[in-house]
């Protein structure tokens, strides 16, 4: 468990590459949708691979359009 200081949200830490990992895309976020853990104009690194769904965690949503989206899972 992290300690964080009185008055501020709970931030989950990202992990940052200096590499890209193998089995892994990259990814560039352009929108605020997961802000403010992920900001316009940086990369995800995404593993391909990793497809079980995780309450709360960011993945990256390609659609059968073509489209992609990070955004955050949510088990209901």
């Amino acid at each position: 468990m992290i300690a964080l200081p009185i008055g501020q949200p709970e931030y989950r830490a990202l992990m940052i590459y200096d590499h890209v990992p193998d089995g892994c895309i990259l990814h560039l976020v352009t929108d605020n949708k997961s802000y403010p853990h992920i900001r316009p104009g940086e990369f995800v690194v995404v593993d391909t691979r990793d497809r079980k769904v995780r309450h709360l965690e960011t993945y990256l949503i390609e659609w059968n359009g073509g489209g992609r989206d990070v955004c955050e899972a949510v088990s209901r």
